[in-house]
């Protein structure tokens, strides 16, 4: 008898992976190497190495502090509003005909604040 359960308690053994592994898969897992991996890979391909700093004659950058730089003077440019040439916004104003301008109540429908009821 104890045999037979020595035998029994083997095949429990032997066969607990696999099933574990049937489990695993139908509930759409991964092996952990696998996930390992592509998680390793993502991080290499998010890493910035280097950058071309925007202000500072496109100088290759490296070193984590000028990375940083670079992306502060990027930002700080793209959100920083240009100039406009009056003359030309003149211009292309005068050219709306009055049938192509909207109406003071429509003006005043489209600026006025949204409620989430209204999206």
């Amino acid at each position: 008898i104890e045999n037979m359960i020595s035998t029994l308690q083997q095949d429990l053994v032997d066969t607990a992976p696999i099933r574990a592994s049937c489990k695993w898969r139908e509930n759409g897992e991964i092996s952990a190497g696998y996930l390992k991996r592509t998680i390793a890979t993502r991080a290499i391909r998010k890493n910035i190495t280097s950058l071309q700093h925007p202000v500072d004659n496109d100088r290759l950058c490296h070193e984590p502090l000028d990375l940083q730089s670079a992306v502060t003077s990027f930002y700080q440019h793209l959100y920083t509003p240009d100039s406009i040439h009056q003359i030309s916004v003149d211009h292309l104003l005068d050219t709306i005909t009055t049938t192509d301008r909207i109406t003071t109540s429509n003006q005043d429908i489209i600026t006025e604040d949204f409620t989430l009821e209204d999206i």
